[in-house]
């Protein structure tokens, strides 16, 4: 088996215009829902 890491999703919100969604530290990219949306929950810190 291939122990490749390919994904590695944290929640986060973006700054720039509050959006919320994963951030992959992977391929360091924000991601998006494609459908509907997510919903923040509290701040962890």
């Amino acid at each position: 088996m291939n122990d490749e890491l390919v994904m590695d999703y944290i929640p986060a919100k973006r700054n720039s215009d509050g959006t919320v969604g994963f951030y992959d530290t992977a391929s360091n990219t924000f991601k998006t829902a494609t459908t509907g949306s997510f919903i923040a929950g509290p701040v962890v810190e």
